[in-house]
């Protein structure tokens, strides 16, 4: 039952990681912009601090089959 649990959550790993590994230059792009704006706009603060955490989630899920132990 664990096993098949196992196969589940890892399977979906894998899936999200092929989405994160598109997702993760149109996110550093977003924080560029975001960083850039910071003097003109207060709300380009919060834009760079959503986009920094969905960055580090991108990587964190692209590298997700490296630890899973996919080829």
């Amino acid at each position: 039952m664990l096993w098949g649990l196992w196969e589940v959550v890892r399977e979906g790993l894998l899936r999200a990681s092929a989405l994160a590994r598109e997702a993760a230059p149109p996110i550093a792009l977003l924080l560029v912009l975001a960083w850039l704006l910071e003097d003109h706009l207060e709300l380009a603060r919060e834009v760079r601090r959503v986009m920094l955490y969905l960055l580090v989630a991108a990587v964190a899920l692209a590298s997700a089959p490296r630890i899973l132990g996919a080829p």
